[in-house]
């Protein structure tokens, strides 16, 4: 009796055995299959490049085809055979496949590195990016949103939202359905009387865009994100709430916060004057040792939560009058701005006024200067700047791109001349910097 449990024991152990063995085997297979999947696709990843850099147009094509019309494996592999896939088709002359694979890229990758190059793959060949946008923009898809909860058809609803906002709609939808045994989007069609249309912004070089809407006349206004999704904006990411009340509260502190700034920006500047013969430093970058910590240079706008340096007049001297402006706010605030004259005392004035200021005392601010308010030197480097962001080390690029942002406003007139550059790679640089 226990010679046979004994034996019936060892048999069930060795089946079982025998199925770990079976199974051991199966992902073994299924790795190797993988690897294999994947040795494959570089094999024809690579004889793509090759074929493309040794200008065998055709069998680069066909060798990032294979690599596009495989399972989905290794997705930057095929995002990158897509953009080399482009780019060979632009070159072999068939514009509209390039145009279409190019655009594809633009529309759907995440990387940043690879949707600059299928831009500049896209405006080279002639493509209007804007021409990318869904043809129900932003403000139409919120109404499309609101129609479909008006008439009850909730799956038309949910069809417009994706990603982390329908994360954030299904949490709702299950604390509603445990509360009250309703749903949270029946519950927004009742109340769409209290949600209004704000603004909306597209970014047609991210092809993203967000909305602004607001609640209950106007005391609370939510940002949503958008992004494309099957030819359509779709809601995907709530960017901010804000708050009437405390959006009031921090643009007081916002305001005394930038006065008292500037307050200590203008005793820097003039205890620096003291010590160089009445001439105030190129920057507000030269008040280091004046004034402790150059944090109290920038100044946070109330609306969007980021910080700015303060505008700055270079090249003034403190024997100028008293009633030069040296320094402002960089931003608008209820069409007002902060603004610090040369004598030290700082004031708000109506947006109005400030420009009509700026012009008549010669800032540097975009849209008031010209070519030939700018420096004989700054005028050459920009002009040999510009022509850098075109260059094919990344280094090069990159330093004369932060070269111009330093310059800043003299910039502007050089890099509006030459907006329409032949290099793809040089336009898109130039839009960036301009926006």
């Amino acid at each position: 009796m226990l010679d046979a449990a004994a034996g019936f024991g060892y048999r069930t152990r060795s089946r079982c055995e025998g199925r770990e063995d079976e199974r051991g085997t199966q992902m073994t297979n299924v790795v190797e299959m993988t690897l294999a999947a994947i040795l494959g696709l570089a094999a024809n990843f690579h004889a793509g490049l090759d074929n493309l850099n040794n200008k065998n147009y055709d069998k680069a094509i066909a060798g990032f085809s294979a690599v596009l019309s495989a399972s989905p494996l290794a997705t930057d592999m095929k995002e990158l055979s897509l953009l080399y896939r482009a780019e060979a088709y632009a070159a072999k002359g068939e514009k509209e496949k390039g145009l279409q694979d190019a655009a594809t890229l633009i529309k759907t990758t995440s990387d940043a590195g690879i949707r600059s190059k299928a831009l500049a793959l896209y405006t080279g060949q002639g493509g209007v990016v804007k021409d990318l946008r869904p043809k129900v923009g932003p403000k139409a898809t919120l109404d499309k949103f609101f129609e479909a909860l008006r008439s009850s058809d909730m799956k038309a609803a949910r069809d417009l939202i994706s990603g982390p906002l329908l994360q954030i709609l299904d949490r709702f939808e299950q604390g509603f359905a445990a509360e009250s045994e309703r749903s949270f989007l029946a519950e927004m069609g009742r109340n769409l009387n209290d949600v209004a249309f704000v603004s909306e912004d597209i970014s047609d070089t991210n092809q993203t865009a967000t909305l602004a809407v607001s609640v209950d006349h106007g005391r609370m206004t939510f940002t949503l994100g958008l992004v494309q999704r099957a030819g359509q904006w779709s809601f995907s990411t709530l960017e901010g709430v804000q708050n009437e009340r405390a959006k009031q509260r921090g643009g007081r502190r916002a305001a005394a916060s930038m006065m008292s700034n500037l307050s200590q920006i203008g005793k820097a500047l003039a205890m620096y004057a003291m010590d160089h013969d009445e001439a105030l430093p190129d920057s507000l970058d030269g008040l280091k040792d004046y004034i402790g910590n150059l944090s109290v240079c920038l100044c946070t706008d109330p609306v969007t939560g980021k910080q700015q340096r303060f505008l700055y007049r270079p090249g003034l001297k403190a024997s100028h009058a008293s009633d030069t402006m040296v320094a402002a706010s960089p931003f608008v605030v209820d069409g007002r701005r902060n603004v610090l004259f040369l004598d030290a005392s700082a004031t708000v004035m109506t947006e109005d006024e400030f420009v009509r200021k700026a012009a008549e005392q010669k800032w540097a601010l975009p849209g008031l200067v010209k070519k030939e308010d700018v420096g004989k030197e700054v005028a050459v480097e920009a002009a040999a700047l510009i022509g850098r962001l075109g260059d094919g080390d990344f280094k090069t690029r990159d330093a004369a791109r932060k070269r111009l942002k330093e310059i800043g406003a003299a910039a502007r007139p050089f890099l509006l001349e030459q907006r329409n550059h032949s290099d793809p790679e040089v336009r898109i640089a130039i839009q960036e910097l301009l926006r």
